[in-house]
């Protein structure tokens, strides 16, 4: 992934296939921290994480999804997060549908449908199996 611009907010716009929970995501970035956030439609915040800056964290997020929802997946810090050229929306598997990435220069940030941005390998499970052998993943072309 390319180095970060000089936005606030990078993430993903996703919807719920079916009842999944989102266990973790990869967050390729500077070195630096920033807050993760998981937010609904309406940009309420559900699930806020703070991360150490790492090159490559694994983010925990452990949260429910909805079937036929739609969320927000950003981070948010300064210049931190990579991003990808990317023109190949939506993607998805049998839990989720990346609807397009999420970001600008400031916290509420925009559609992009130009870039993958924020993150990858998004792990998922069945609300009632958080573990290891049951997780799918969405992994981004670009790492």
């Amino acid at each position: 992934m390319e180095g970060a611009l000089a936005w606030q907010s990078y993430g993903l716009h996703l919807e719920a296939i079916r009842n999944v929970t989102l266990v973790s995501v990869r967050y390729p970035n500077q070195g630096l921290g920033a807050v993760v956030e998981l937010r609904s439609e309406a940009n309420a915040v559900l699930a806020s994480i703070n991360v150490v800056g790492t090159p490559s964290a694994t983010v925990l997020i452990n949260y429910p999804l909805t079937a036929g929802a739609r969320y927000k997946l950003v981070a948010i810090a300064t210049g931190n997060s990579r991003y990808a050229p990317f023109l190949s929306f939506p993607q998805e598997n049998k839990d989720l549908r990346v609807l397009s990435s999420w970001g600008g220069p400031d916290v509420n940030g925009v559609e992009q449908s130009l870039y993958w941005m924020g993150f990858n390998d998004l792990e998922t499970s069945d609300p009632s199996h958080v573990d290891s052998s049951t997780w799918t993943k969405i992994k981004a072309l670009y790492r």
